[in-house]
């Protein structure tokens, strides 16, 4: 796809480096890239001149009453998060580490939240009545994608003992989410 998601814990206490809080999360992407722009004053979303999508989400507070902060620095040109309803799970997710090779070879470590949480959170998203009837295929395709890499590739079993804290209406799905053939046509498609 064509952009990014960064998941915002504002209930994280965090100490930011001086040079963030000034600069903010649209500083550090133009660093990387000086055409970042965001979209319009006090919006979730940078993009560049080529199209690539930045996102800045957070997950609704447990208590809908509850208001959280959507500032990241003080920098008032800076992303605004925005809720998304959904991330409960990401969220709490436990954190897996892994070493990836990037394309000039240098080894990068990767801390990310456990792919067969994020597997199961694209397979709800798919099946929301209000979803995008577009996204719904890519979503579910995504899904299928991870949770094939995490059991035939990590070694990440969704077995009843990790999924017992997810709800029935997707544990019922899970047959149509996990292929158990590493040769199969969404593998094929990631890895060309």
């Amino acid at each position: 796809t064509f952009d990014i998601d960064l998941l915002y814990g504002a209930q994280h206490k965090l100490k930011l480096s001086n040079e963030f809080e000034v600069n903010g999360l649209i500083g550090l992407l133009q660093k990387v890239d000086k055409s970042f722009k965001v979209t319009q004053e006090g919006h979730y979303r940078a993009v560049n001149n080529k199209g690539f999508l930045v996102e800045l989400i957070k997950k609704t507070p447990e208590a809908p009453f509850k208001v959280e902060s959507q500032v990241i620095s003080s920098r008032k040109d800076d992303l605004k998060a925005v809720e998304t309803e959904g991330l409960k799970w990401l969220d709490n997710a436990p954190s897996f580490h892994k070493t990836a090779i990037a394309e000039d070879g240098t080894p990068v470590n990767l801390v990310v939240p456990d792919p067969r949480y994020f597997a199961l959170n694209k397979l709800w998203i798919s099946q929301k009545d209000d979803r995008d009837p577009v996204k719904k295929p890519r979503d579910l395709q995504q899904a299928k994608v991870i949770a094939s890499i995490a059991v035939n590739y990590l070694g990440l079993p969704f077995d009843d003992d990790f999924l017992r804290v997810f709800p029935e209406s997707i544990r019922k799905n899970l047959p149509d989410l996990i292929d158990t053939n590493p040769a199969s046509e969404s593998l094929d498609m990631l890895f060309p």
